[in-house]
C-alpha cells in the first residue's frame, strides 16, 4: 500500500480540481457506473488514494492508498433526473468546480443527471488536481469509457493491471536542478486587472465559456497549422495573446512585449519517460517573452510562437521549472517573473470514435479551485483538447473579476483567430488588420 508525503508542487494543486461533463445516450444506470469505476480504480493508482492531513509533514498532507471502491459511496456520488440542455451541463460543471473542499474531501465525486426514460445522460466527474493533470484526467476518462462498454455489452472483464502512481519530483534529472535566470528582458504586457469598482476581498468564482469545431474545420485548421510548421500550443496561444492586446490597446499601443506561460507535459522528458496512459500531476510551466509586433503576418506571429515554444523545450527549462517551485518557492513569489496569460492545449485525447452499448456524444471539461477565491486573486486561461476529432476550447475566468459579457467578447476574439487561420490563406492578413476587426 502506497503511503507518501506530498510534494510542493502537488500540495500547491491539491485546492485546485479538474471537472468534466461526459455526455451520454443509452441505457446506464448507477450500478454500471459503479462497476466501470471500480475498474477503472483498479487500473489507475491514483483513484486509490485518499488524501490525509498530517502536521509533522512538510506540507501536512500525503497519500494513503484504500482499497478500490466497489459500490461509488453517496457521498460521492449525486443522481437527479431532469431535462438535459447545454445550460444543465454547464450549470453541473460550474457548480463541482466551485464546490469547497468541506463538501468534497475525497479525490474524486461523481455527479449523474439522466432524463426520465434513462437514455440521455449527463456524467460528472471531478478530480483533486494535486495527483492528475488534464492528460491524466484524460487517461482516466479513455479508461473509464473502455470499462463502460465492456459492463454494458456484458463483456467479461478480465484481471486488470495497475498501472504505476509516478513521483514525477523524483524522475527529474540531478543535472537540471539549477535555478535559471528568471527576469523578463524588458517591460511587458500586465496580467488583465480585474474591475476596479469591485471589494478585493469579495467571493469569486470560477466560470468558463465553451465553443467547438465540427470536424471538418478542426481538420482544417490542424492542416493548416501543419502546413505552416506551427503546433496546436501555438495556435491557441496567439488566440490568447490577440485577445490580450484588443484588451490592453487603449493602456498602450502596438508593439506589445508579453511574457506567456503554457504547462508542459513532463512525461517526455523524465527519466524514464512515462507514458500518456498515466495520471500523475506531470505538467510543468514553460515561460517564455515575445514580442507581438503590427506588421506581422498573424502565419508569422504563429511561427514566431512556435519557435519559441520548441526552443524552450530544448532548453529543458520545464524541469528545471519544477526543480524551482519544489525547492525555491521564493522564485514564483518574489515579484520577478509577471506573466501577461497563459493558454494550455492538451493536445489530441486517446477517446475513441465509436463504444458499443453507449454513444458518446461529447466531453467538456474545466479547471476550477475549491473554496472561493477572491475578486483579487483574478485569473483566466484557456484549455484546448480535441475530442473525438473535435477541437474544443475552454476559457475559464474568475467571476466577478471579470463578467461574462466582457468573457464573452474574449472568447469571441479567440474563436475568430482559429477560424481565420484553418481557412489558411486568412492568416496572411497583418496583426494590425485582424485587430482593427474590434475597434
Amino acid at each position: 500500500m502506497i503511503s507518501r508525503p506530498l510534494e510542493f508542487y502537488e500540495a500547491i494543486h491539491s485546492n485546485n480540481n479538474i471537472c468534466s461533463a461526459i455526455l451520454l445516450e443509452g441505457k446506464l444506470t448507477k450500478v454500471d457506473v459503479d462497476q466501470a469505476w471500480y475498474f477503472t480504480q483498479l487500473r489507475h493508482p491514483y483513484l486509490r488514494m485518499s488524501l490525509q492531513s498530517d502536521d509533522k509533514l512538510p506540507f501536512k498532507l500525503k497519500f494513503q492508498e484504500q482499497d478500490p471502491a466497489k459500490s461509488i459511496p453517496d457521498v460521492q456520488f449525486q443522481f437527479e433526473i431532469g431535462p438535459l440542455t447545454d445550460d444543465t451541463w454547464k450549470k453541473n460543471l460550474h457548480e463541482m468546480t466551485n464546490q469547497p473542499r468541506t463538501n468534497c474531501p475525497e479525490l474524486w465525486y461523481f455527479r449523474l443527471r439522466s432524463d426520465s426514460d434513462l437514455i440521455h445522460h449527463q456524467l460528472f466527474l471531478m478530480i483533486n488536481h494535486c495527483g492528475s493533470d488534464g492528460i491524466g484526467v484524460f487517461a482516466i476518462l479513455d479508461t473509464f469509457l473502455d470499462f463502460l462498454e465492456k459492463v454494458l455489452s456484458r463483456e467479461p472483464i478480465k484481471k486488470v493491471t495497475s498501472q504505476e502512481f509516478f513521483n514525477m519530483q523524483s524522475h527529474i534529472p540531478p543535472n537540471v536542478a539549477e535555478i535559471p535566470s528568471v527576469k523578463v528582458a524588458k517591460p511587458s504586457l500586465p496580467p488583465l486587472k480585474p474591475q476596479s469598482n469591485l471589494d478585493p476581498n469579495a467571493p469569486a468564482h470560477v466560470s468558463a465559456i465553451w465553443f467547438a469545431f465540427d470536424k471538418k474545420r478542426t481538420n482544417q485548421l490542424l492542416s493548416a497549422c501543419k502546413k505552416h510548421n506551427v503546433t496546436n500550443q501555438a495556435a491557441l496561444t496567439c488566440a490568447e495573446m490577440l485577445a490580450v492586446s484588443v484588451n490592453s490597446l487603449g493602456i498602450s499601443g502596438l508593439p506589445h512585449h508579453v511574457v506567456i506561460c503554457a504547462p508542459v507535459n513532463l512525461r517526455p522528458y523524465v527519466t524514464p519517460p512515462i507514458g500518456n496512459e498515466n495520471s500523475v500531476c506531470g505538467s510543468s510551466g514553460l515561460i517564455w517573452e515575445q514580442d507581438l509586433r503590427a506588421e506581422m503576418t498573424l502565419w508569422s506571429l504563429l511561427q514566431e510562437t512556435t519557435r519559441c515554444i520548441k526552443k524552450g523545450l530544448a532548453s529543458r527549462y520545464p524541469l528545471k521549472f519544477r526543480f524551482d517551485i519544489m525547492d525555491r518557492p521564493d522564485v514564483m513569489t518574489s515579484g520577478m517573473i509577471d506573466v501577461t496569460f497563459m493558454a494550455s492545449s492538451v493536445g489530441r485525447t486517446p477517446i475513441r470514435q465509436e463504444y458499443h452499448g453507449f454513444k458518446l456524444l461529447g466531453v467538456k471539461v474545466i479547471a476550477g479551485a475549491y473554496d472561493t477565491p477572491r475578486v483579487s486573486s483574478a485569473g483566466m486561461v484557456a484549455h484546448a483538447y480535441t475530442v473525438q476529432d473535435s477541437f474544443n476550447v475552454t476559457f475559464g475566468y474568475t467571476d466577478p473579476s471579470f463578467t461574462r459579457e466582457w468573457a464573452t467578447k474574449f472568447t469571441t476574439i479567440m474563436e475568430t483567430f482559429l477560424t481565420v487561420v484553418a481557412v489558411d490563406s486568412g492568416g496572411n492578413q497583418s496583426v494590425r488588420q485582424f485587430i482593427s476587426k474590434f475597434g
